[in-house]
């Protein structure tokens, strides 16, 4: 069986002869030789931003120098404390700010005159208040960035994080780079949809929360992602731009360059309300963001779980030629059942050649209420082997393109009856071969043990190289979209 190459693969290849000796423009914000936070207090038993900061960049291996910053001094896990970026012995290049808003233009000033080259906003207070005092705050900041050169990241955001250069704002962001660019306008999209994607098998080039985008905004990080030999697939949470035309030039050309996954918040009346509170975003109407998104190439999903849902499938997967699909799994009603959900989502499910079919029945012991002719029902019989037959049986057949492989949990009266470990001990024999073209998908997770068995489950076939879905309805409309993007 001939092995095939995810999209991911092929695009990296060809970054990598065309982008080798490119850096794109702003490279140097997630590749600083230094970084100072500044906010940062002594006092170990108090929750303090800067601190959190601070231990997340010594977590991540950091590659190079961290200087704490904070008025009251002390160290940090060996560092010292120092009372202002200019008591800073050596050079700085980036500044994570903890401070409170107020405080903000006074560390600009005295960040420009260290040569510092990008700060990085964390603390909100600024014009997504929707108060005078928050725009004239913001106003001031642009101004004092504007006239020294420093480039803002924010404010009122999470900031960067690049696991080959050691840059995190999370205890729990693995240090393993992926092929995944995220660009999140909120912080909170920003920790969930990294740390949901990182448990399904999912690593990043960077991820990037923009806030309030004062200075750097959507345009010019999406300029980066398009342009970044590090990142294949690009995935976005958007709620609003700073420059819808200059925006429109960058999703096309980003669009041409990489799959772009597009998840738009503020579809609604209310949502829109609520985002511009959130981050002062001009966020336009759900209908001229459909039609735009569709014009540019882009690919747009309903939520983070979609998003991360269709990135999994370009990360993972092979280019498919047809959108067709086969399913397998142990269970008839749930076969039924999958079938009409991939069907309603536009796949087919063609069936098998009379003797395919027939050989599949020879090698059960019972076809007693069986279905072989897709889908495909597998009682295993104990025997491991027998799945992995039925599965390279299957993938042999020129015009299946997909294969899902169902995995239930609470479909037994008996728990130590449940099966699935032989499902799992064939796909990963199986996973070199096959991998590119299946989809995991386990279901019917009703009881407390069983969910602790489907998380085992999910991060061992998820570590095997597979895509694994947690219902037959995302995987189906994940499956549609990635066919769809491949003109299938």
């Amino acid at each position: 069986m001939k092995r095939v190459t995810s999209m991911a693969q092929v695009i990296s290849k060809m970054a990598d002869k065309n982008l080798h000796h490119h850096k794109p423009a702003l490279d140097y914000l997630f590749h600083p030789e230094s970084v100072a936070v500044a906010g940062v207090s002594g006092d170990p038993t108090k929750l303090n931003g800067g601190r959190i900061f601070t231990e997340n960049l010594i977590n991540a291996g950091f590659q190079g120098k961290i200087y704490p910053v904070g008025a009251g001094g002390g160290d940090l896990r060996g560092l010292k404390i120092y009372p202002s970026i200019a008591a800073i012995p050596d050079k700085v290049d980036f500044v994570i700010s903890s401070v409170p808003a107020k405080y903000a233009p006074q560390l600009l000033r005295d960040s420009a005159a260290k040569g510092v080259k990008a700060m990085h906003l964390f603390t909100a207070g600024f014009s997504e208040s929707g108060e005078d005092e928050g725009n004239e705050l913001e106003s001031e900041v642009i101004d004092i960035a504007r006239q020294t050169g420093i480039r803002l990241v924010g404010p009122n955001c999470m900031g960067l994080y690049c696991p080959s250069s050691g840059l995190s704002f999370c205890a729990d962001f693995p240090q393993e780079s992926g092929s995944v660019g995220f660009l999140s306008q909120s912080g909170g999209h920003s920790l969930y949809g990294t740390l949901e994607a990182t448990a399904r098998g999912i690593r990043f080039s960077k991820v990037i929360s923009y806030g309030n985008a004062s200075d750097l905004n959507e345009s010019d990080y999406l300029e980066y992602l398009a342009e970044d030999p590090d990142t294949s697939i690009i995935a976005v949470y958007i709620e609003g731009a700073k420059d819808g035309h200059r925006l429109m030039e960058v999703l096309k050309r980003a669009a041409q360059a990489k799959p772009l996954i597009i998840f738009k918040g503020g579809t609604t009346e209310y949502g829109s309300r609520t985002a511009s509170s959130h981050t002062a975003s001009i966020t336009g109407s759900d209908s001229v963001w459909s039609s735009l998104i569709k014009q540019v190439g882009a690919i747009q999903v309903d939520s983070t779980e979609e998003m991360f849902d269709v990135v999994l499938l370009f990360d993972h997967m092979s280019p498919p030629k047809s959108r067709n699909v086969a399913l397998a799994g142990l269970g008839g009603g749930f076969s039924v059942y999958a079938a009409d959900v991939f069907a309603k989502e536009g796949l087919t499910i063609p069936l098998f050649p009379p003797e395919v079919s027939e050989q599949l029945k020879k090698n059960d012991f019972t076809s007693a209420g069986k279905i072989f002719n897709n889908p495909v029902d597998i009682f295993s019989h104990g025997s491991s082997q027998l799945i992995q037959h039925v599965i390279a049986t299957i993938l042999s057949l020129d015009q299946i393109d997909f294969l899902v492989v169902h995995i239930a949990f609470d479909t037994l009266p008996v728990p130590e009856a449940w099966e699935g470990h032989l499902y799992i001990e064939a796909l990963n024999k199986l996973r070199e071969e096959i991998s590119r073209r299946t989809v995991v998908v386990l279901h019917t997770v009703a009881l407390p043990r069983s969910k602790n068995l489907a998380a085992e489950v999910q991060e061992t076939i998820a570590k095997a190289g597979y895509a694994v879905y947690p219902s037959f309805s995302r995987a189906a409309r994940a499956i549609a979209k990635f066919a769809q993007y491949h003109r299938c």
